[in-house]
């Protein structure tokens, strides 16, 4: 008798440090004021962040924010909430339940908004606090039910608007979604009608539907994603996660559909936890969130026996940078660039130049045999930028380690050899970011001379400043008005200027400066038009500045100091 009292000790004393372990710990999601509200809140209405961490010793690294459903009208805060969370901490996944705000005119000024709100603070939360936690903040998912499925893809997809306070640039986009039995669309052909109703009111705007409809907002860089749904949901119909996963695979995002015959509503919640779970654990081990060191493991040991599709070497070069293995890096983008295909799609892309980080790197050659072709997939210079940057890293390494004065000449001579134009671009461009650093502003001038008449013959009149930065070109132009009184040099930078007023014609420092030069080259009718231009045009913490100018060019005295 005493032995069974003992074990049953035992056992009670096990079970409360397991949920002691995951005791969970409610948090305000706002530390001061709540965003986009008016009036008072009730003390239960407040958004709240509910934590619930992994025993010790067990946790993945992964996080999931879970959010409950419920039509915008409640939160099915247990059924959808707590036990979800409980189940992935038990799995050593980090799950943090999110009770977010349900969307009210008395409360919000934007109630559309407000759901979004909360859900992009409490990723931002989590990531600040992942080290406290124990949660790799390039592992942080979502997770959300029927609205809050909802909820969770629109995190998924307007990430890149921040509707909270974000001075930092903090990342708002989750890593991956799961999305069960969801609402996506607002259109009135798919959507759950009290969802719609409750979020944008009885008649909102084409625009507004358009902005809420998920399906319509995925784009190639939109979050691996799992959809589960029941064919005979009467609730919310199952073409929102069709039409969901439909616009992922058009745009080539992962994604996996599981599909359950019968179930309804809610289905999950009538199922032993393995058999919801189980499929969703598969498939973020798949993706490379979960327990990262074993899926490297098994990843590498694929491919050293020939597993080289796309999609497993993105997966296996995202954990190869968290190992920080250059050498297993450089080989990898060898097979990723053997495997890419026209026409480029821009997720691979993306990837390739995220380990293309040097001139000897394999990624480079690729980019710089392509370049040309990469405006349409990754915009408009991005990638000659890159090839630039990394060129200008080589040249920089050689002039660095010599203590001798750079030999100009000849160094573009080598970079042109090895890298075409883009090689001589880059070196004319050192020569003068050289001078600039030096801070010698005279002798950055005829430097930039010979690098303004290269670009400007190889891509014509605009590309210095889309090259160069019309910023970078209006200083050095207002660095020859101030330094120099020869008519060729003040011309040169006049005609600069120009380019940089064609693309920025309301730029005052530029006008400001081009005022300048006309003065100094002796058409004061001329300077003065254009001076009492910037005056207008300048805020009113900087008038004053202009106005002395232009006092000046009115009396006809210098507005340069003599040198």
């Amino acid at each position: 008798m005493k032995s069974i009292i003992n074990k049953l000790l035992l056992l009670l004393t096990l079970l409360s440090v397991r949920y002691i372990s995951l005791a969970q710990q409610v948090l305000p999601l706002y530390p001061d004021s709540v965003p986009n509200s008016i009036g008072k809140f009730e003390a239960d209405q407040l958004p709240t962040l509910e934590v619930y961490l992994p025993i010790k010793g067990k946790s993945t690294g992964t996080a999931v924010l879970v959010i409950p459903g419920g039509a915008y009208a409640f939160l099915a805060y247990k059924e959808e909430g707590t036990i979800i969370a409980k189940s992935f901490a038990e799995r050593g996944i980090a799950a943090f339940v999110l009770k977010y705000r349900l969307p009210s005119n008395s409360t919000m000024l934007d109630k559309s908004i407000g759901p979004l709100q909360d859900a992009q603070q409490a990723i931002k939360m989590i990531r600040l606090n992942a080290k406290e936690w124990n949660v790799d903040p390039k592992a942080v998912g979502v997770i959300g039910f029927s609205a809050g499925g909802h909820l969770a893809s629109t995190l998924g997809t307007h990430y890149k608007t921040s509707y909270i306070s974000n001075g930092k640039d903090d990342n708002l986009r989750p890593d991956f979604m799961i999305l069960i039995y969801p609402v996506i669309s607002m259109n009135e052909k798919l959507t759950h009608a009290g969802s719609r109703k409750n979020l944008l009111g009885e008649n909102p705007s084409e625009e507004r539907v358009l902005l809420f409809s998920n399906e319509r907002q995925v784009t190639s860089e939109t979050p691996p994603t799992y959809i589960t749904h029941a064919a005979d949901d009467n609730v919310v119909s199952i073409n929102n996660s069709l039409e969901m996963y439909k616009a992922l695979i058009a745009r080539n995002v992962p994604s996996e559909l599981y599909l359950v015959p019968r179930g309804d509503h809610g289905f999950i919640q009538r199922l032993p936890v393995n058999e919801w779970l189980d499929p969703i654990i598969s498939w973020i081990k798949k993706e490379g969130f979960y327990d990262t060191e074993i899926v490297y493991k098994s990843l590498f040991a694929g491919y050293k026996s020939g597993v080289k599709d796309l999609e497993s070497l993105k997966k296996l070069i995202k954990l190869t940078i968290k190992a920080k293995d250059s050498l297993a890096l450089r080989l990898l983008s060898r097979d990723f660039i053997k495997g890419l295909k026209k026409p480029y799609n821009k997720r691979d892309l993306i990837v390739l130049q995220t380990i293309t980080k040097s001139t000897a790197d394999p990624g480079f050659n690729f980019f710089l045999k392509h370049h040309n072709q990469m405006d349409d997939v990754l915009g408009f210079n991005n990638v000659d930028g890159m090839v630039l940057n990394l060129i200008n890293d080589e040249i920089n390494s050689l002039v660095t380690t010599s203590s001798l004065k750079p030999e100009w000449d000849k160094i573009r001579m080598q970079m042109k050899i090895r890298y075409g134009n883009l090689g001589e671009e880059a070196a004319y461009k050192a020569n003068v970011m050289y001078e600039f650093g030096k801070e010698d502003y005279n002798g950055t001038v005829l430097p930039f001379a010979n690098y303004a008449e290269f670009i400007t013959k190889l891509y014509g009149n605009r590309a210095l400043n889309q090259r160069f930065g019309g910023v970078n070109v209006n200083n050095i132009a207002f660095f020859a008005f101030q330094n120099f009184s020869d008519v060729k040099t003040l011309n040169l930078a006049l005609d600069w200027e120009k380019q940089v007023l064609v693309e920025y014609p309301d730029y005052y420092p530029g006008i400001d400066t081009y005022a300048n030069l006309l003065y100094r080259l002796g058409y004061k009718e001329e300077a003065i038009k254009w001076e009492r231009k910037a005056l207008v045009l300048s805020p009113e913490n900087e008038k004053a500045l202009y106005k002395e100018t232009l006092e000046k060019m009115e009396k006809g005295l210098n507005t340069w100091e003599d040198k």
